[in-house]
């Protein structure tokens, strides 16, 4: 996912990454952003021992960059899993 600031004119886009992500997940498939809070859907994000039904990775500006802060599982929100 590219988060581009803007500052008296758009920045470079910053790329944000889910440090487990692999081809295929659909990262960004749908997000949200609010203030320095940013939620990233990977619906098709899977175990290779569970075939888990997707996660959403919580992502979190200071200022300098963005960093991952957690990983939502279905399972924590009482879903299948």
């Amino acid at each position: 996912v590219r988060v581009f600031e803007r500052s008296s004119g758009w920045q470079v886009p910053v790329i944000v990454r889910p440090v487990d992500g692999a081809a295929g997940d659909y990262f960004g498939g749908a997000l949200d952003l609010a203030g320095d809070v940013l939620v990233v859907a990977a619906p098709e994000q899977s175990s290779l021992t569970t075939g888990g039904p997707g996660r959403a990775y919580v992502f979190e500006s200071d200022g300098v960059g963005w960093k991952q802060t957690a990983v939502l599982h279905p399972h924590d929100f009482g879903g299948s899993g």
